[in-house]
């Protein structure tokens, strides 16, 4: 955990050094800082946790509850952008249906996608109390249920399935 919140922050100084990003975002980012969760270690759940070893979510505890506005988790969270795994996640794409989740994966979700959606819509979704009127529209079976994703891992890992559900 501890090298997931030091590598995110190396990141980030890197961001701004190269001026990808102005310092004010940068403070923004560092102050919003991250929640790690290791499913195995924190859960008891060894499946998920050797598929998922953390989930990382982008602000911390602390963080989430000080906002006026509960914390809004998209339920199209992340797709990787190579066949092999080995892309980075990317979180939306503009004016494509589902963030362009399965434009991304050529019209498949992969194993590890489904469970990174559904891990975050587990753990956010009781805080994503707000929602927007064209995320509800164009994905309303996918905001409100988990097992959207999850279903897509019941059949071929049932292991993985049921750590969800525990979860």
């Amino acid at each position: 955990m501890a090298s997931t919140v030091s590598s995110y922050k190396k990141q980030m100084s890197l961001l701004l050094e190269y001026g990808v990003i102005s310092e004010q975002l940068y403070h923004h980012f560092i102050n919003r800082g991250l929640k790690v969760i290791s499913p195995s270690n924190d859960f008891g759940l060894d499946y998920l946790g050797e598929l998922l070893p953390e989930i990382v979510i982008g602000a911390s505890s602390d963080y989430v509850s000080k906002m006026k506005v509960p914390y809004q988790a998209t339920s199209y969270v992340a797709a990787r952008t190579k066949e092999s795994g080995k892309g980075v996640y990317i979180y939306k794409i503009n004016d494509k249906p589902g963030g362009g989740v399965l434009y991304l994966t050529g019209d498949t979700r992969k194993l590890g996608d489904s469970v990174f959606a559904s891990t975050h819509r587990i753990l956010m979704g009781s805080k994503a109390m707000m929602i927007s009127a064209d995320n509800l529209v164009v994905n309303r079976e996918q905001i409100w249920n988990w097992q959207f994703f999850g279903n897509a891992i019941r059949e071929c890992n049932p292991q993985v399935y049921e750590d969800l559900m525990k979860l």
